[in-house]
């Protein structure tokens, strides 16, 4: 398996020549409940686009945007699988990513993100799944990892795609996502390579 300090430093490596327009590289954390003060004007330049462009996932009350405070302690005292990651740049918040949980299988999660504002475009999402998903896979050792989207969603089915999902089904809820939502939701899904090395759920010491 791989430490999640292992997977900061091939995000580090990875992106040696930063995103455009940016003096300092992505990196990553886990969300911590002191990152309230950090997060609440975040939210309210972008409550907007970031409701607009998450996707629907289990659990979603948790994106509480009206309070961050109780959003971000909702988020942090989450049970396992759940985890919540905010990546920076400069120590300048930019995107939230999650592994949240998927049905009642204890191994399989879903990624869900949010790019923060003017930080959309610029790849930084593609970025953040790739690295949630070598977690999933390299960490833990989860067997599946999905994305649920909105059907016009075009800039999410693409991140999801490039990141190796394929299209599993589609399916209709009366709740759509934000102003462009249609109600018509897409499934896709990428497989862990059963050639990795254990990760913790299969018995890899938890402590590394």
């Amino acid at each position: 398996m791989k430490s999640k300090e292992e997977i900061e430093l091939e995000l580090r490596s990875g992106n040696k020549q930063n995103f455009p327009g940016y003096s300092a590289p992505l990196e990553y954390r886990l969300l911590r409940k002191t990152d309230g003060l950090l997060l609440a004007p975040v939210f309210r330049l972008n409550a907007k686009s970031i409701r607009t462009y998450l996707s629907e996932y289990q659990h979603s009350q948790h994106w509480w945007l009206k309070d961050t405070q109780a959003f971000v302690t909702a988020c942090v005292n989450d049970d396992f699988p759940t985890m919540h990651y905010l990546f920076t740049i400069g120590g300048r918040p930019v995107a939230l990513g999650s592994l949240q949980s998927f049905g009642d299988s204890s191994n399989e999660v879903q990624i869900v993100l949010a790019v923060f504002g003017t930080n959309q475009g610029k790849g930084i999402g593609t970025v953040v799944a790739q690295t949630l998903k070598k977690i999933a896979f390299e960490v833990w050792g989860f067997q599946s990892v999905w994305w649920i989207v909105d059907a016009t969603n075009r800039s999410s089915i693409q991140v999801a795609q490039k990141i190796g999902c394929t299209w599993d089904s589609t399916f209709t809820l009366d709740e759509k996502s934000g102003e462009k939502g249609s109600g018509l939701w897409n499934r896709f899904v990428v497989y862990r390579d059963p050639n990795l090395a254990d990760g913790i759920l299969q018995g890899a010491d938890i402590d590394y």
